[in-house]
């Protein structure tokens, strides 16, 4: 539902702008500090996303900026990423894919780079999450990042060591709590192809995957045809289906590992990818391959190329599907340019047909600079509105200003990013003055369990055994995080009680064996006496059917269930 309003109101404000512009419309829009004239540098640009076209935001290593429609300002001075990525969750709820923290894990920059993830909502980061690297729970560089919803959004990596499972490293968010797929530390049947992910798209309410090849054969696959693209199938775990091509993808002369992980985007109507050499070394005789989502799959285009723009070798570097339109823009380096010192930027649009417009090359005359390296980025919020990053950080619009967005949170200077697993030294949780005149609450870890009186009631018993690690903390003052290993699947739900009456509650949800991670927001004026964690053994329904796909209205969560029980994690102490 959220990405469908994102289109709606990406289609509403492609309403007032022109019509689909030309080539020659591009033109320079670097940001340009107030009471200047000079442009500043953002730095090299690694992703670029929008939930309308006059908001958006992209990424650097040393940041974050966002456009208001009529220009682009300093949105964070933290959660950068070299090679990070951006994901948009609601109209202020977004995800990036960011280095860890300089310090955390005792690690430079360079081996912290893409393993770390920022949580940013109403203008502030509310969460980041990192594991501490060499551990066996480390997370991996990650490529990446895609929302379907507020509580539904996935990451996507390298591949796995093999040390435990193979495939590639997933990280989903279900609203609650993040969750490797496959286990990171338990051995975990999720099928999915040995190979590192490329790509993301949401494509009506569905969420594609390609990854990259590298000669990563897998079993029951044809030798010359790889499975390279993924819909994502909802379920606990999920599952990861390959999807097939109507023709062959074409190799030419080389072998399949030579072709670069198909770049995906999707404008709600149709879902592109392309991909083209890998290098210049390796790929020379590799064809670009651009493909469109049909109803009986993926389509590769027979390209219609007059100016050879697209030639067998040439690298693409960004594609983006430009709404109310048939066609999409490619970003291209040929190949006699990838490695070269000055290129210019190039894009071509390409149609639906696979007719390639000619080469619209940046910077224009009319733009007076010099070459500014060659397109890297793209993305198209709307109609005749699309915006391209070069490799030196350096962005060009195709298009004009928009209605300023004005929202306070996009405006705001982000400089304060949370403490994480990754983080040595752990930053103050202290609770804040409590206004009621209740004393500030003291979170304790349970007593470790003994075989001596008393002993536990059955159920708590039963719960106990599921748990294990409990870990808490607070954070942003007012929120509890709780860490925990389920020892067999469950299902879960956290309960914030103030005497006998429940305060705040996470929503029940059914999580697999293995590590994970709870929040919850607390009032301090209604500060909770006890923090009690419901947990009940997953169980199947009378007739086999599996409960776990609907744990909010799950019977097996009742409160008479005479398996459930409560695990006390916390008090409060005066």
């Amino acid at each position: 539902m959220s990405r469908l309003l994102g289109l709606l109101a990406a289609l509403a404000l492609g309403a007032v702008c022109a019509a689909p512009a030309t080539a020659d419309e591009w033109h320079s829009e670097q940001p340009v500090p107030t009471g200047s004239s000079v442009p500043v540098a953002v730095g090299k640009v690694y992703d670029i996303k929008f939930w309308a076209p006059n908001r958006g935001a992209l990424i650097t290593a040393d940041g974050l900026w966002a456009y208001d429609g009529t220009g682009w300002h300093r949105l964070a001075t933290v959660c950068g990423g070299t090679g990070g990525r951006i994901a948009w969750a609601g109209p202020l709820d977004f995800w990036t894919i960011s280095d860890q923290v300089v310090g955390q894990a005792g690690l430079d920059r360079g081996a912290a780079q893409r393993r770390s993830l920022c949580h940013i909502v109403n203008g502030q980061v509310v969460a980041s999450y990192a594991e501490p690297i060499g551990t066996a729970r480390s997370y991996l560089p990650m490529n990446a990042a895609a929302c379907l919803a507020p509580d539904d959004c996935w990451f996507g990596g390298e591949r796995l060591p093999g040390s435990v499972n193979t495939g590639a490293f997933h990280l989903h968010w279900n609203g609650n709590a993040l969750q490797p797929f496959p286990s990171l530390t338990m051995h975990d049947a999720v099928p999915d192809p040995d190979r590192a992910v490329a790509d993301y798209a949401v494509h009506q309410g569905a969420l594609y995957e390609s990854v990259s090849y590298a000669g990563n054969a897998i079993g029951n696959e044809p030798e010359d045809q790889p499975y390279l693209l993924h819909q994502v199938q909802d379920g606990d775990p999920p599952t990861f289906t390959s999807l097939f091509t109507t023709t062959p993808i074409d190799y030419g002369a080389d072998d399949p590992a030579h072709l670069a992980g198909l770049q995906l985007s999707s404008d709600g109507a149709q879902l592109w990818a392309a991909a083209g050499a890998l290098s210049a070394r390796d790929g020379s005789g590799t064809p670009v391959n651009v493909l469109l989502l049909g109803p009986d799959g993926f389509a590769p285009l027979t390209l219609s190329d007059a100016g050879d723009a697209l030639a067998t070798g040439t690298r693409i570097a960004a594609i983006a599907a430009e709404p109310g339109t048939d066609d999409a823009w490619v970003a291209y380096v040929p190949a006699r340019e990838i490695n070269s010192d000055d290129p210019p930027a190039r894009l071509v649009r390409v149609h639906a047909d696979g007719t390639v417009d000619s080469t619209t090359t940046l910077p224009g005359a009319g733009d007076g600079i010099a070459r500014k390296d060659q397109a890297d980025r793209l993305a198209c919020p709307a109609p005749g509105q699309c915006w391209m990053a070069t490799a030196d950080g350096w962005l060009f619009h195709l298009g004009g200003d928009l209605p300023r967005d004005d929202e306070p949170a996009m405006h705001r200077l982000i400089t304060y990013r949370p403490s994480d697993n990754a983080t040595i030294k752990l930053a103050n949780d202290s609770i804040p003055d409590d206004d009621s005149g209740i004393a500030p609450p003291v979170f304790n870890e349970p007593p470790p369990l003994t075989s001596g009186p008393p002993a536990p009631t059955p159920k708590r018993a039963r719960a106990r055994k599921l748990i294990t690690n409990l870990r808490r903390r607070v954070i942003h003052r007012t929120t509890l995080e709780l860490t925990f290993t389920l020892t067999a699947k469950a299902h879960v739900q956290l309960l914030a009680k103030r005497r006998s009456k429940v305060v705040a509650r996470t929503r029940k949800t059914t999580l697999a064996k293995g590590r994970h991670r709870l929040r919850l927001k607390l009032s301090v004026k209604h500060w909770p006496t006890k923090l009690d964690l419901r947990v009940t053994a997953y169980t199947r329904a009378r007739g086999g059917d599996d409960t776990s796909s609907t744990p909010s209205h799950d019977p097996s969560v009742a409160d008479d269930d005479p398996d459930a029980g409560e695990v006390t994690i916390a008090s409060v102490r005066r």
